[in-house]
């Protein structure tokens, strides 16, 4: 996810790029860990990535694993501003006293490994979502006759707005 945002929001002018780490949510005594070393859950590998929007917002969309094996009602993305520190990228508390730290004291090298494993598929989605953007009408209206059309399911296309929680500024639309 990291990496296509980050390839969406260059494509949009935004200085966008993704960052190895790995997460802790404290609360109380407790530590849950995303991405560290000896960390991984059931078909994971160690490592965590966010993007980096304009060296001053973090975004992460990567927290699927929070909602099976944390909290199921744990948000699917935060966004926070950056910190200038050489072990913390960004730090953001949370309800019920939880706090939510991306630090950088330690990236796994599965990051990169597997930021190229998916370059192909990337690449893909990437086309399909290109062709998307310069062709929604066709979309839509190819929708409109498609065979056995519930209305419930209706393509509603819009810009969508990401709030940026914890920062000044309010969206970043993609």
């Amino acid at each position: 996810m990291s990496a296509m945002l980050s390839h969406i929001l260059q494509e949009k002018g935004y200085v966008a790029r993704v960052q190895g780490c790995y997460a802790e949510i404290r609360q109380n005594n407790g530590i849950f860990y995303i991405g560290y070393k000896g960390f991984a859950h059931d078909r994971q590998k160690e490592g965590h990535a966010v993007c980096i929007i304009n060296e001053k917002y973090l975004l992460d969309f990567g927290l699927g694993t929070l909602k099976k094996f944390y909290a199921t009602d744990f948000s699917p993305a935060l966004a926070s501003e950056i910190l200038n520190d050489e072990i913390m990228l960004a730090s953001l508390p949370l309800a019920n006293g939880m706090r939510i730290d991306w630090r950088i004291d330690w990236i796994s090298p599965a990051v990169e490994q597997e930021l190229q494993a998916q370059a192909t598929s990337l690449r893909q989605v990437l086309a399909d979502y290109e062709d998307f953007q310069k062709n929604r009408m066709s979309y839509l209206i190819k929708k409109l006759f498609v065979k056995n059309h519930d209305s419930s399911h209706d393509v509603h296309v819009s810009n969508t707005a990401l709030p940026l929680q914890g920062s000044r500024h309010s969206t970043i639309v993609i």
